[in-house]
């Protein structure tokens, strides 16, 4: 009988973003965030097989595979980096935050003016100035927040966000104040929806849930002023960082994408997770509302060695990787 624990997900472990250009996403992510660079990744024909129907994509999709670790941080997530052959388009397709999908990718750190100054310096903008508000927690302690959204290609928003003087990081950090990636934001219709689905189907805990008006268009969303929403972290279980952010708008108008966020459109598509069980996890996920399953196939993955994969896709039209390591 399978336990309740083998049953849950893990921390997200990799962020997968599709694109036809690499060198823009190199020079973001390992000059300006002081990612490890590797790539292309060799993957065999079997694999490159299972995957297009993982991934409801063309076995004739040709890609390269690329990743972005961080070096000294040992439970940060991946990025992987597909750049696609052929004419996809953005899914996203605009800055604006007010689009349902992924959005941001979320790098804590200790240097955040350091960080917000060389991203500038490589032609990157961001939303805004780098923003500095006070933080009020609900034992009665506060700090400063330094945060700012940097406009990666692809229309991702990395966030950069750094605590005040004699405050930890959220997530751990290198021995050069930089952390990360170690959490992903995405606008949804339904903060509660999603709560529970990740509850349901993956075991994970709604932790910190508020509502609050936005600094409007000097904020680091640059939103228009009056701007409100509900905001809901949602961690894996007894995990510190790995979460996923829940963003529901309250009082602005929000659209959907021009296409929808995931393969093959380029942009921020995928979220992998790892499951000692991935049928149960699965069964879980149906019963939640999971809908697209695609059940476990046996693969040799480039990052993840002999690996069990499935995918589905969540309701407000997230997708999940999840992998099963079957030699462990």
């Amino acid at each position: 009988m399978t336990s309740p624990a083998a049953a849950r997900a893990g921390p997200l472990c990799t962020l997968t973003i599709a694109t036809h250009e690499l060198a823009p996403l190199q020079l973001f992510f390992e000059e300006g965030h002081g990612l490890q660079f590797e790539g292309p990744l060799r993957i065999a024909t079997a694999t490159r097989r299972a995957r297009a129907a993982l991934w409801n994509i063309s076995e004739d999709l040709g890609y390269e595979e690329y990743r972005f670790t961080r070096a000294g941080v040992r439970d940060a997530a991946r990025i992987r980096v597909l750049v696609l052959d052929g004419n996809s388009e953005p899914w996203r397709g605009s800055w604006e935050p007010g689009v349902f999908g992924p959005y941001t990718i979320g790098f804590p750190n200790t240097v955040q003016q350091q960080l917000d100054t060389q991203l500038r310096a490589l032609g990157f903008g961001a939303r805004n100035p780098l923003e500095r508000t006070l933080f009020q927690h609900q034992d009665g302690r506060s700090w400063e927040i330094l945060e700012s959204l940097a406009t990666a290609p692809e229309f991702v928003a990395a966030v950069g966000i750094a605590r005040g003087a004699d405050q930890p990081p959220i997530s751990p950090v290198n021995s050069m104040g930089l952390g990360g990636p170690a959490y992903s934001m995405c606008v949804v219709p339904d903060t509660d929806k999603m709560c529970v689905f990740m509850r349901d189907a993956f075991g994970y805990e709604t932790r910190n849930r508020r509502r609050q008006r936005s600094a409007g268009r000097l904020g680091a969303m640059n939103t228009p002023d009056g701007t409100e929403f509900e905001i809901a972290q949602c961690y894996p279980p007894f995990g510190a960082h790995g979460f996923l952010i829940f963003l529901q708008f309250t009082n602005m108008e929000v659209v959907q994408p021009p296409h929808p966020p995931c393969l093959p459109a380029t942009g921020l598509v995928m979220y992998s997770l790892p499951v000692d069980d991935i049928q149960a996890v699965l069964l879980r996920a149906r019963t939640a509302g999971a809908t697209e399953i695609s059940w476990p196939v046996a693969m040799a993955d480039p990052a993840y060695g002999n690996t069990l994969q499935a995918t589905l896709t969540a309701p407000c039209g997230i997708v999940f990787e999840l992998v099963q390591d079957t030699l462990a």
